[in-house]
């Protein structure tokens, strides 16, 4: 139970772990009523103004979906490995060379929905050379997704493979059923139940109107008049029309079923028919630095640069490279020196970086200065101030992704130029949305405000961090605080994109009449953004055979929100955090280690699902016992020990207690 008091019977009923469900708006029901072949066509506009009067007046009621299960099953692997050689020729030089390939199938949660990752492949190569301060390395990372595949547009293909299709299969069923029950309590003829049932809502809405034009009522009252109000709680006939509804879908399992899903996912999602993610990207780094050890009476200097060049290339199921790959390259430098002041008792270190993407208008400048002062040989204090950026990730830039209920567009300059795609909108109704249109007419969700969304740049945060050590042979403590000041937060913003055309001449037009689509548009927070925290950890050893450990950390988040942007800023942290611990040894025979970790309550933001994560307590514990007349060590322990079921990561399932037994024997 995600939201308290939420029932299953509500008809915008919207399953966590369910995946394709469409909502159907009131009005899409009055366009379904209007066209439906027992309607008069003289009766059609008629029942077209209904909706512009009363443009809630249908309860919005969500298609049933199909559980996540169902579509990608609940099997995953990994397999992974590496290889390297090490070459040294002399005895401060080494070359080596080393690989890492694993490959998978698991499910991701991400941008409102689940990513079925099937026989992902992963490759890293790495060529270092070390010799003396010189150090330079070259990386080549290769990803394959495979046979990937985006959840809920499976489950809305296969809803469409049903007879009818998902609106009129399925919304034709409901519809029908709901309307059907309705004028069986009026005591209307089945025959006549369609008109009967729209004359009496016709009356309904046609009296408040009079009411509105006399003054006798406020205009607020039609866009808040519903369907319950002349017939009471109609739950119950929404209950009975899901049902019919239900039965005319395809059963998971089924050769049909079966059929419709591979079908879906043998057909790339650029087409528009299919789900199939294409990934065939690379990524090419090269570092060098050189420390300069003690050349210098100064102090020691290190110099360093980084380039890299990205090649993306996901056939437009994923970004913008609808023709070609997307090419771009970063460039970057840094110095940094270390140095010691007034006899010793200050370390200062000094470092200025500068990095700058071909594909941003702006580079980052970032420095940072730190003092480390030694109070004595066993107490020193730490002073940091630094700044430092993140950069856009290539998805925050160039995606340009369908998951079946709303675009996902990145904001760099070139990619919004080059999105151009035609999708069917709220009401069904064909519309094309380029990237400019959409950056220049969208409005905000929550007050349909005019959206301001920009193109992309860096995320940058100056930071101030306080530290004090103190350490002895059987105690440390270390007590150390932070601020956090960003400017820039990248998040992405949720707008709708009306279409304006002869039929709705406004916005408000377009948005009564469902003649928009929703975008989640990724950009740079205008708000002040900034987060604060401290920490405390403590090692004790209590006696011989025996230590303690206690960490307790507080982090806090200082943000008020945009009151008319709904956005992600996704801080995911609790405010408090404890972690404590004991160490047990007997000889060297056996080894007790028993470790408690509690968190406090927090919200969680994700592109999936937002939801807060209740407080949970933990208990791990693990036991050794030496064999040595085997040659080895019996281990055995557990995780969240006698616990409850608890919620790491919202919508992936809940994590229970895993007991264990190994015997690790040396030969």
């Amino acid at each position: 139970n995600i939201i308290e008091g939420y029932s299953i019977n509500n008809p915008d009923y919207n399953a966590v772990n369910m995946e394709g469900e469409r909502a159907l708006t009131s009005s899409m029901w009055f366009q379904s009523i209007a066209t439906n072949p027992l309607t008069p066509p003289a009766l059609a506009p008629g029942l077209l103004q209904l909706n512009d009067l009363a443009p809630n007046y249908f309860d919005t009621t969500r298609t049933t979906g199909y559980n996540v299960v169902d579509l990608i099953g609940n099997n995953t692997f990994n397999t992974k490995g590496n290889f390297a050689i090490h070459y040294r020729p002399n005895e401060n030089t080494e070359i080596s060379v080393q690989s890492l390939i694993g490959t998978g199938k698991a499910p991701l949660y991400t941008g409102a929905t689940v990513y079925n990752l099937d026989d992902v492949l992963i490759q890293q190569h790495k060529l270092q050379l070390k010799s003396r301060g010189l150090t330079a390395k070259f990386f080549l990372t290769n990803e394959d997704a495979g046979n990937t595949s985006l959840t809920n547009l499976d489950a809305i293909n296969v809803a469409n493979a049903q007879p009818g299709g998902l609106l009129l299969g399925w919304g034709g069923n409901y519809l029908n059923t709901y309307l059907g029950g309705i004028a069986m309590s009026q005591g209307i003829p089945p025959a006549q139940a369609l008109l009967g049932v729209m004359g009496q809502i016709q009356g309904h809405i046609q009296g408040v109107y009079g009411q509105v034009l006399a003054g006798a009522r406020p205009a607020s009252d039609l866009s808040a008049l519903s369907i319950n109000d002349l017939y009471g709680d109609t739950t119950p006939y929404h209950i009975a029309a899901r049902a019919a509804a239900n039965a005319n879908m395809l059963v998971p399992g089924t050769e049909a079923f079966n059929q419709a899903l591979a079908s879906s996912r043998s057909n790339p999602l650029e087409g528009g028919v299919g789900s199939n993610v294409q990934d065939l990207s690379k990524i090419y780094n090269y570092e060098v630095d050189y420390d300069f050890g003690d050349s210098f009476d100064f102090g020691n200097v290190i110099v360093g640069g980084v380039y890299r060049s990205y090649d993306l290339s996901t056939g437009g199921t994923l970004y913008t490279d609808y023709e070609t790959p997307i090419e771009y390259q970063e460039v970057g430098g840094y110095i940094q020196l270390k140095t010691d002041l007034f006899e010793d008792k200050i370390v200062m270190t000094a470092s200025a970086r500068y990095d700058k993407q071909s594909v941003l208008d702006d580079g980052n400048f970032t420095p940072r200065l730190g003092f480390l002062i030694n109070l004595s040989e066993n107490q020193n204090i730490r002073i940091t101030a630094q700044t430092g950026f993140r950069n856009p990730t290539n998805q925050d830039k160039f995606i340009g992704l369908n998951n079946g209920s709303f675009f996902i567009l990145g904001n760099e300059r070139n990619s919004v130029a080059r999105f151009d795609r035609t999708v069917n909108m709220v009401n069904g109704r064909p519309g094309r949305f380029t990237g400019n249109y959409i950056m220049e007419n969208s409005v905000n969700k929550l007050d349909e405000s005019a959206a301001d969304l920009n193109f992309a740049k860096a995320e940058v945060v100056s930071s101030l961090e306080l530290g004090y050590r103190y350490n002895t042979s059987d105690l440390t403590i270390d007590v150390s605080a932070y601020y956090n000041g960003y400017q820039d937060k990248i998040a992405g913003i949720y707008v709708y994109t009306p279409i304006i055309d002869a039929t709705f001449p406004t916005v408000e037009a377009a948005l009564e009449g469902d003649n928009y689509w929703e975008f989640q548009v990724d950009s740079n927070l205008e708000n002040d953004y900034s987060t604060y925290g401290v920490s405390l950890e403590v090692n004790k050893n209590l006696f011989s055979n025996l230590d303690a450990n206690l960490v307790y950390e507080y982090n806090d988040l200082d943000f008020t929100p945009d009151p008319i942007v709904e956005a992600n800023v996704s801080w995911n942290t609790p405010e408090h955090r404890i972690k404590a611990g004991l160490n047990y040894r007997l000889g060297d025979i056996i080894n007790i280690i028993a470790n408690a970790r509690y968190n406090s309550e927090y919200f969680y933001q994700s592109s999936f699902f937002n939801t807060d994560i209740p407080e949970n307590t933990v208990l791990d514990a693990k036991m050794s016992l030496n064999l040595k007349d085997f040659n080895s060590i019996l281990e055995i322990g557990g995780n969240n020990i006698g616990g409850d079921n608890y919620i790491g990561i919202p919508g992936a399932g809940l994590i229970g207690s895993v007991y264990y037994a190994a015997l690790k024997m040396s030969l």
